[in-house]
């Protein structure tokens, strides 16, 4: 049960980067992500610009910090542009 959780926090976080990057006009060409073994944290990793960045988002920040983790993606996405 708590994998199914995980999936649906991670695809409720990525619809919400992927609007706030569209309102920006912030092209992202890729977003994956990967578990952490042993962790309540899971990976993703954001194409942008050519470029790979990985994001470590734990599973509490993913649901209580959304837009501040947003924030921080879309700055480095902004920065490889």
């Amino acid at each position: 049960m708590a994998q199914q959780d995980t999936i649906k926090n991670r695809e409720r976080f990525q619809v919400a980067l992927q609007d706030a990057a569209s309102k920006l006009a912030i092209p992202l060409d890729g977003l994956t992500w990967r578990d952490i073994p042993n962790r309540d944290a899971s990976d993703l990793i954001v194409e942008a610009g050519g470029k790979k960045r990985v994001f470590t988002i734990t599973n509490s920040d993913m649901i209580n910090d959304v837009q501040g983790q947003i924030d921080q993606i879309l700055n480095v996405a902004i920065d490889v542009e």
